[in-house]
């Protein structure tokens, strides 16, 4: 359950025992201030909160019809507001996840490479180890081109990894 405080705990200790220590990039740094409502809520919370504001809107739209109070108007401004931002966090995370997938690094160690070959050079001086985080960028035969937390982006056996889903 994306809430359960267990899981989280056990998904950042998971993270801390990580071989690589791949620093996110600045702009992902800045984003996920601006936008701490999209990445410091689970989904299924926001899920929650876009539906309760935009049922809150429509029962409040209702009441307006028959109710001339200026509470209404104010109450129908902030369940649109909240119900815009919400839905937007939402659409974000299903585009995002159906066009760039995430995963994680399975095998022990593996060496990331400029191109989809083992004859390619290696894109890093060190391989990649298991409970490395990733991106799907692109898929060939056998090979996917991934993006790291840093923004580089390297190609991997497909067979060294998994895609995870929510």
């Amino acid at each position: 359950m994306a809430n359960d405080q267990n899981l989280r705990q056990n998904l950042e200790y998971a993270r801390n025992r990580r071989a690589d220590r791949i620093e996110v990039k600045q702009r992902e740094q800045v984003y996920r201030t601006l936008f701490f409502l999209h990445y410091d809520i689970p989904s299924r919370a926001r899920l929650l909160v876009f539906a309760a504001s935009f049922a809150a809107l429509w029962i409040a739209a209702a009441l307006r019809l028959f109710l001339r109070s200026g509470a209404l108007k104010v109450v129908i401004a902030v369940a649109a507001v909240l119900s815009c931002v919400f839905l937007a966090s939402l659409v974000v995370d299903a585009v995002n996840l159906a066009r760039t997938p995430e995963g994680v690094v399975t095998a022990a160690e593996v060496t990331g490479r400029m191109g989809d070959a083992d004859t390619y050079q290696p894109s890093f001086r060190e391989p990649l180890h298991a409970g490395t985080e990733f991106r799907l960028v692109e898929r060939r035969a056998g090979w996917w081109r991934i993006e790291l937390e840093s923004g580089d982006r390297t190609w991997i056996p497909d067979r060294a990894a998994e895609l995870v889903f929510d």
